[in-house]
């Protein structure tokens, strides 16, 4: 059977209700040790997969944080974007300094680019575009660096040798 506090229903084969809301419980669930916890509309757990697999997760559409010194240092959102320093990621890795001008991301939706940003435009990238080509740009220009099979451009997102420059 299953045991109840605050609750005359238990959920798993340990229930702990609160007249909040909340709820813990400890069941298994899948045929595997778990704990559960829900909060009015988020649910986290902690589930063991196999002998070798631990999973830590939601089972809602809300995101998984790490949290030290009651500050939340690491978060995943729902969309799996991962976050270090800022509790919404926008790219798959983004790392916030603490400052708004010393960020780092990894964006793999379009052209997958890897960027730095320091403020005020003064960005760096470097992605491969739709011209095929790996690029290379801050924020003072789009394409002053453009190497595409062998040539490399300077200014220029065409260079029509080993080395092009575009003034």
């Amino acid at each position: 059977g299953n045991v109840g506090i605050g609750t005359t229903s238990p959920t798993g084969k340990l229930s702990v209700d609160t007249a909040s809301g909340r709820s813990f419980w400890i069941d298994d669930r899948f045929s595997r040790p778990s704990a559960t916890w829900y909060n009015g509309g988020t649910t986290g757990f902690i589930d063991a997969i196999s002998n070798s697999n631990f999973e830590v997760g939601t089972l809602s559409a809300h995101s998984l944080s790490l949290v030290t010194n009651s500050s939340e240092r690491m978060t995943i959102n729902s969309s799996g974007n991962v976050g270090i320093g800022t509790t919404s990621p926008g790219y798959k890795l983004e790392v916030h300094s603490g400052t708004t001008d010393k960020d780092f991301y990894v964006d793999l939706s379009g052209d997958p680019t890897i960027g730095t940003n320091w403020g005020a435009g003064n960005n760096i990238e470097l992605y491969d575009n739709t011209l095929g080509a790996m690029t290379f740009s801050t924020g003072a220009s789009n394409y002053p660096f453009l190497f595409n099979v062998g040539n490399v451009g300077i200014g220029t997102t065409s260079p029509t040798g080993k080395l092009s420059v575009d003034t």
